[in-house]
């Protein structure tokens, strides 16, 4: 097996793990890591990112919690639109996008769960070199997944109407199917060099570009009642050249770090088997329990409020915070 089929092998066990936490633990789409589109949507910006963070050895945090913010602007701007439209018809809107997802969906949950929480992950249970130094209150945190996924799950049997053994196996052919590439990392050993070459980098680039163009005229959250096409022009492009800028902030900030210059390797036998296998079971588990005696509505409707206010005041303030100290690490 050649040096370059590992090095696939590690970014898409990567990619299949930040579609789990995406999509999967909070059960939005349960069948996530069946679904291939989701492996493009977020697959090459998790490339492009963590090789970035790799690279130049990044240990910022506001780098990384932008990073995140940035999985969920993009995604949900030319994917799912639901920056402009949200996740339900009629949601309010103010210079055609909606406030209330942008501050909870994309500055919370995507920075927080479809990046730092698998990059953590990676980090911690599959010993990727990625540079975050494991910490025993985080451990403790991804203990409470479930419980602060809950009243999600929740909404999803009561408003949605699932039944908690479909769900629940949905869930569990995701678990398998990423555990199937976790093995798969193990397997494969010795990987000389997890770094992009300069062509692998322009590669994944250009493909990124290409995707996305395709996304933005035939991919949308069906949910919010509009075809793919019907997005607002202006905020599109207001948002877009938001999205580049930070890009060239956030690389221009990083650049000035060292850049890694021998091999970075990586020997995928270093996988914590038993703790992997453990954190799936717990969440998986303890998911299924708490649902099977459902809340009263109002107090699922109660939750998520609280859930939702939380998070979004959490993102806004991380995102204001990371933007003014990226400025200024800019300006240095």
């Amino acid at each position: 097996m050649t040096n370059a089929i590992k090095k696939a092998v590690f970014y898409i066990t990567f990619i299949a793990l930040g579609v789990f936490w995406a999509e999967v633990v909070s059960t939005k789409i349960p069948f996530g890591l069946v679904t291939y589109p989701l492996y493009l949507a977020y697959g090459l910006l998790y490339v492009i990112f963590i090789d970035a963070l790799m690279r130049w050895k990044v240990r910022d945090f506001k780098i990384w919690y932008l990073f995140g913010a940035l999985v969920g602007i993009i995604t949900e701007t030319y994917v799912a639109k639901v920056i402009f439209y949200g996740t339900q018809p009629n949601v309010w809107r103010i210079f055609g996008v909606a406030p209330g997802p942008i501050a909870f969906i994309i500055l919370f949950y995507h920075a927080f769960f479809s990046f730092l929480a698998p990059a953590y992950f990676a980090r911690r249970v599959l010993y990727m070199p990625l540079p975050i130094p494991p910490n025993k209150w985080i451990d403790r945190l991804f203990l409470l997944v479930p419980f602060i996924m809950f009243p999600v799950v929740s909404s999803k049997l009561i408003l949605e109407g699932w039944n908690i053994m479909t769900l629940v196996s949905l869930v569990s052919i995701s678990a398998i199917i990423l555990s199937l590439w976790v093995l798969l990392l193990r397997f494969v050993g010795d990987i000389k060099d997890v770094i992009l070459s300069h062509w692998e980098r322009i590669g994944v680039i250009a493909f990124a570009v290409i995707a996305y163009i395709y996304f933005l005229f035939n991919a949308t959250n069906k949910s919010h009642g509009h075809a793919p096409t019907d997005f607002p022009v202006v905020p599109m492009i207001v948002i877009s050249i938001i999205i580049a800028a930070l890009l060239a902030l956030i690389f221009k900030s990083i650049s000035k770090n060292e850049e890694q210059k021998e091999p970075l390797t990586y020997d995928g036998r270093m996988i914590n088997l038993r703790l992997f296998c453990g954190w799936l079971f717990w969440y998986i588990a303890l998911t299924t329990v708490l649902s099977l005696k459902a809340p009263p509505l109002l107090v699922v409707k109660i939750s998520l409020i609280v859930l939702g206010v939380t998070g979004a005041i959490i993102g806004l303030w991380m995102f204001i915070q990371s933007v003014i100290g990226l400025f200024r690490a800019c300006q240095k």
